[in-house]
């Protein structure tokens, strides 16, 4: 049995079969060890390429005289972790939004750099620079295929600051890291104003409530609410409950009818997350 690709680092083993397998002699250019006898034989490579393995009936063999039987298996190292699909290969740091998913892949060396990993690699492991922090707030999400991982970024209840963790991927003596930057999506939209003579009214017994009052007005009178997004938010995320979106404020925007002496709640969202009621 012949492992086709195998990591720098990682044992790869074959198998003899036929009728003088007790007698069999493995050779390995510069695997450790280069050299082998028995039926199967281990060995590794410090370097990436394509390696070949030999095997051939040794002396007390009445099948010493056969032609040596040769295999090839192609030595990897991971040569860097990216988004995947990004174009240009971004390698980070990665901006991760709360709720939002990111693809991060891993690259080998030799080419094609896309090619397979030994199977089951690489592993990953996610590492907090907070204090005291695992990484707890950055969850994997499926599926896990290859060399591809799925990060998805939230902030559970009561985390309101921007995180960074390290996402490093390992396959034997090889490894590779990317930084991930987790910035909480709700603090980064910001409720801005409402219009025809409505606005914001503090309340200190509701600091999560955005309260918007006004004097109601004539049949068909709307008030338009908006809401800002800070750099590095993508517009299009933003949706709206209760509300309707007006076209042409890039999602920014929204009215609702102030014709009627009634209490209505508007839910702004970012990436489906709940981030402002009004």
């Amino acid at each position: 049995m012949i492992t086709p690709v195998q990591c720098v680092g990682c044992d790869a083993e074959f198998e003899a079969k036929g009728k003088c397998v007790e007698y069999v002699d493995w050779s390995a250019p510069g695997g450790n060890p280069a050299t082998g006898t028995g039926k199967t034989f281990k060995t590794m490579w410090t370097t990436t390429g394509v390696k070949t393995v030999s095997a051939f009936c040794g002396a007390g063999s009445s099948s010493s005289g056969v032609a040596p039987k040769t295999a090839t298996v192609t030595i990897v190292e991971i040569d860097k972790v990216i988004v995947d699909g990004s174009d240009p290969e971004d390698t980070g740091p990665v901006d991760v939004i709360a709720g939002t998913t990111v693809a991060i892949r891993a690259t080998r060396i030799p080419l094609p750099k896309d090619g397979a990993f030994p199977a089951g690699k690489p592993n990953w492991t996610l590492v907090s620079a907070a204090a005291n922090d695992p990484g707890a707030n950055l969850r994997f999400s499926g599926p896990y295929v290859g060399p591809v991982l799925y990060i998805t970024g939230f902030v559970p209840p009561g985390v309101d600051a921007t995180q960074t963790f390290t996402e490093t991927a390992h396959c034997c003596d090889s490894q590779k890291s990317i930084e991930i930057i987790l910035h909480p999506a709700c603090t980064k939209l910001s409720f801005v104003s409402a219009s025809n003579g409505f606005q914001q009214m503090p309340d200190a017994n509701t600091p999560g409530l955005i309260n918007v009052a006004g004097v109601k007005k004539a049949a068909g009178q709307m008030t338009t609410l908006t809401v800002a997004v800070s750099a590095g938010l993508d517009p299009s995320q933003v949706s709206w409950e209760g509300a309707t979106v007006v076209l042409g404020s890039n999602n920014l925007q929204a009215t609702v009818p102030v014709d009627t002496a009634v209490l209505r709640i508007v839910k702004v969202k970012y990436a489906n997350v709940l981030c402002k009621e009004i």
